[in-house]
């Protein structure tokens, strides 16, 4: 049981990215030293928020051991590797300062890794090998905001883990930093970024192979590269409800869907 790749993207969604993005005035927000918000809007305190959430990005080969003979000499940089995730969350924030927010969630994710061997000389004919899986997945993580009273920057940092089932015996783990800065007022925010994520897939089972039979085999993946741009917007519907949508692109593409409960 390890962290899941990939899915800490969807947890900033629901916190509060942009300082001054929920209706309170300073003094009502922050738990804990409010009177550092020097007059400026500050978010209610607490948040309960739901989250959908997709992801696709390449994968490279960290170490692969089938039990066939010749395959610990595969070219593994000619294999073109894709996942996908798609997951479905609830989050419980708080800020504890204005500048400080915490949170922690709980959900369902479902995944796919797709491993093209078509590239590679093999004695025997095989063409793709799908790696599906899903668990449940819970974590927490921080978010910390500076701001103007029309200028923010924020840095999201999450970590979850995850109980994999699937295909084969699973597991994965990621950690993701996301950096933001954008321009906010009482209706809400827009906000263009970068995420930064380590992830790592380990599979282990047995596959059937083409005149062959059954083998066992270990697969350990990581993310091909480890940054991509972000672009979201933050809307503040009625003081309590709040909507969030974020997209990822470049390398790495994703989409976001966040609706807050601010109290």
């Amino acid at each position: 049981m390890r962290r899941v790749t990939g899915i800490a993207l969807a947890l900033g969604m629901g916190i509060g990215l942009a300082a001054g993005a929920g209706a309170a005035r300073a003094g009502e927000g922050a738990l804990f030293g409010s009177q550092w918000a020097q007059g400026r809007t500050v978010p209610l305190p607490w948040g309960a928020g739901l989250t959908v959430y997709e992801q696709r990005q390449g994968y490279k080969i960290d170490r692969l051991a089938v039990g066939v003979p010749g395959f610990d000499t595969l070219p593994t940089e000619r294999l073109g590797i894709d996942n996908r995730i798609r997951e479905l969350n609830v989050q419980l924030d708080a800020w504890l300062f204005p500048f400080l927010n915490v949170m922690v969630l709980g959900g369902q994710i479902d995944g796919r890794t797709v491993v093209d061997f078509s590239d590679v000389a093999l004695p025997f004919p095989l063409d793709r090998v799908s790696i599906n899986y899903d668990g449940e997945v819970y974590g927490g993580g921080l978010t910390l905001v500076a701001g103007t009273e029309r200028l923010f920057a924020s840095v999201n940092t999450v970590w979850t883990r995850t109980s994999l089932s699937g295909d084969f015996d699973s597991s994965a783990d990621a950690f993701v930093a996301a950096p933001r800065v954008g321009l906010h007022d009482d209706r809400g925010s827009l906000w263009v970024g970068a995420m930064y994520q380590r992830a790592d897939e380990h599979h282990v089972g047995t596959i059937a192979l083409p005149f062959i039979g059954p083998v066992p085999f270990e697969l350990e993946l990581s993310q091909e590269n480890e940054w991509n741009g972000l672009v979201g917007v933050h809307a503040d519907l009625d003081g309590h409800w709040n909507l969030e949508l974020e997209g990822g692109f470049g390398d790495r593409t994703s989409a976001s869907a966040t609706v807050v409960y601010r109290f």
